[in-house]
């Protein structure tokens, strides 16, 4: 799950049995904006749904603002996010925290509508010399005996995934680049991108454009090293190319599903 998006459920469940209708918190939520795929709306220009408070409180039962109540979330400790639940909180000051929560939830539902939508009229209109690689890191794959001791627990090897999913013109693709080489740096990506541009270029050599989508990690795609490579793509790749990244949170692909399928062909070998 999203932490933007799941955090703003939890607050919201706070507001759950104050509700003045019987609504679920799903829609609770979808009726605080007129809708989530208008730029104005989620800006806060709207003249319908730009005054948060108010549409909160129009939505609860009057008299309740003193009322204590409790919630989840998310949050982050160091490394890790751990859930935590806030307590001893009246509705009005849960609202107070809600709404600038909510602003930035309305802006993230917004951006990651978009690139799906970006990403479904890029496949849609998909020209016979461009070509679409959604790409991702499975988790690493651990690799077991059939038969093992106990202590080889703590020794046991991982293999990176590097999982992509190409459109060449109307065709399509699924690739899993496996190494033993466990940074999944952005030098590894570069690497395995450069191998499927060849894979590519052997079922349609006059390919000239390269569209990317991946995920934001800043380690391994979203950083000033992957831009670099798409400025030098015509003379290292001999093509154009741009880079699409998902929405925080949202960066479900195919690519998934391909991760899962190879791990569990292995294990059941």
């Amino acid at each position: 799950l999203c932490s933007y998006c799941e955090n703003i459920q939890l607050m919201a469940s706070a507001f759950a049995k104050f509700f003045s209708e019987k609504s679920s918190v799903r829609e609770f939520l979808s009726k605080l904006c007129c809708s989530y795929s208008n730029f104005d709306c989620v800006n806060g220009d709207c003249d319908e749904c730009s005054d948060i408070e108010n549409l909160v409180k129009s939505k609860l039962q009057s008299c309740c603002g003193d009322e204590v109540t409790n919630y989840y979330r998310w949050e982050k400790n160091v490394n890790f996010y751990q859930r935590n639940i806030i307590s001893d909180d009246t509705v009005n000051e849960v609202i107070a925290k809600f709404i600038p929560d909510f602003t930035s939830y309305k802006l993230h539902c917004y951006v990651q509508n978009e690139q799906k939508n970006v990403l479904k009229e890029s496949i849609e209109e998909l020209s016979d010399d461009e070509i679409i690689i959604i790409c991702d890191y499975a988790e690493r794959f651990t690799t077991r005996a059939r038969r093992e001791i106990q202590s080889s627990y703590f020794g046991k090897k991982l293999i990176s995934l590097f999982t992509a999913r190409m459109h060449i013109g109307k065709k399509q693709f699924s690739y899993i680049i496996a190494s033993d080489d466990n940074t999944q740096s952005k030098f590894a990506v570069y690497a395995c991108i450069t191998r499927l541009l060849e894979i590519a270029k052997g079922v349609n050599e006059n390919l000239n454009h390269l569209k990317i989508f991946s995920d934001g990690c800043a380690s391994q795609f979203k950083n000033k090293y992957g831009l670099t490579n798409l400025i030098n793509a015509p003379t290292e790749w001999g093509l154009t190319a741009e880079w699409n990244f998902f929405g925080t949170g949202h960066g479900k692909s195919a690519c998934d599903g391909l991760g899962g399928s190879i791990k569990r062909g292995v294990h059941r070998k």
